[in-house]
């Protein structure tokens, strides 16, 4: 396996080109190399105008990639143009068009992408540190089934901080795939949700107690898959950790995770519930 990469800054351009050769037979024991049998030359390139129009920078950027099995084909593109604006506080909105992208998930002819994606992170108040939104509309890969269908992904990001010893974080995640022929019944192949909302209470500098909520939820329409589906699955986990820190390298932990999952058109239930203590203690040999 060889892997060069390469980057560049000033203060008007950005360039980073990454190239990699992985051999059939070559194997990652440490897991950071996750495929094999490939080779890929990415470029990202970055124009930066400062100042501009009110905004701290606007800068058009083109980002592209080819990566193919070692065999020959094509495995992935990329084609990505799009420009971003810098504001105060940490402020970023982007466009960006993803014309004439592949991907294959199955031997043979990849699949071909149009897309738009826009987006917007900020850090705008003490108490709303961050908040990250993205959405992206165009075909989208049914991977299950090896198609394209018309569909969209968007997600949201909010770090909050409603009191001095107290830390919130919710994020959401919604994507669709519908299908391009029209069928009887409903068109949508699968409709995804994914949700996490984790909370943080600072007793003190040593003691914290942590709560994690997540939630999914899937819906498909049966019908239109290869091999049979269940129409709905729902998954629901609730985590309670307290951790106190008594020093450097030696921490206590208690807490426990509830968990119960739903398949509703099969009489599937299933509930799981842990409860652990763990103690950390870490010292030097020599």
């Amino acid at each position: 396996a060889a892997l060069l990469d390469w980057a560049w800054h000033s203060a008007a351009w950005d360039q980073y080109v990454d190239v990699e050769d992985v051999g059939r037979g070559f194997r990652a024991d440490n897991g950071f190399i996750v495929q094999n049998g490939y080779r890929r030359i990415r470029s990202e390139t970055a124009r930066k105008f400062l100042d501009v129009w009110g905004f701290n920078d606007i800068t058009p950027y083109v980002n592209l990639e080819q990566k193919q099995a070692a065999g020959g084909g094509t495995q992935y593109a990329e084609h990505y143009v799009g420009v971003r604006f810098g504001l105060p506080r940490a402020t970023m909105a982007w466009i960006e068009a993803r014309p004439d992208s592949l991907v294959a998930v199955q031997p043979g002819r990849p699949r071909k992408r149009d897309q738009v994606s826009i987006g917007v992170e900020s850090n705008p108040f003490p108490w709303l540190a961050k908040i990250h939104a993205e959405y992206t509309y165009g075909d989208r890969l049914d991977v299950a089934n090896n198609r394209i269908g018309p569909g969209a992904v968007y997600n949201v990001t909010l770090n909050l901080r409603p009191h001095p010893r107290a830390e919130v974080e919710y994020r959401i995640d919604d994507a669709y795939v519908d299908s391009k022929d029209p069928v009887q019944g409903s068109n949508r192949i699968i409709w995804e949700r994914s949700q996490q909302l984790v909370t943080y209470w600072h007793f003190t500098a040593r003691d914290d107690i942590r709560a994690i909520w997540q939630g999914v939820t899937v819906r498909r329409a049966p019908s239109l898959w290869e091999q049979a589906v269940a129409a709905r699955e729902s998954t629901q986990t609730v985590s309670l950790v307290y951790g106190h820190r008594a020093g450097i390298g030696r921490t206590f932990y208690v807490g426990g995770t509830f968990a119960r999952s739903r398949i509703a058109d099969l009489g599937v239930r299933t509930d799981h519930a842990e409860v652990f203590v763990k103690a950390s203690w870490r010292f030097d040999v020599l």
